[in-house]
């Protein structure tokens, strides 16, 4: 089964990690490889967890009116 991680691109190109309830800023380091962490969705869960990552882009980044967010997902080995 897949599972997906979250993240929301700023508009200047920050990359940020949603945790379930917020965002976790990544790093320039940390953007070749996303690992595991903050809250993995399944992917029958996807699309709401994407309805509630939007939500919350809205609230905590409000300057942006078309937040880019997009589902990653968690390679495993």
């Amino acid at each position: 089964m897949h599972k997906y991680n979250i993240i929301y691109r700023s508009p200047n190109k920050d990359i940020y990690l949603w945790n379930g309830d917020s965002f976790d800023k990544i790093e320039d380091e940390e953007r070749e490889v996303l690992l595991y962490s903050g809250q993995s969705v399944n992917a029958e869960d996807v699309a709401e967890a994407l309805d509630a990552c939007k939500s919350a882009a809205k609230k905590e980044f409000p300057g942006d009116e078309n937040p880019d967010i997009k589902k990653v997902e968690v390679k495993v080995s």
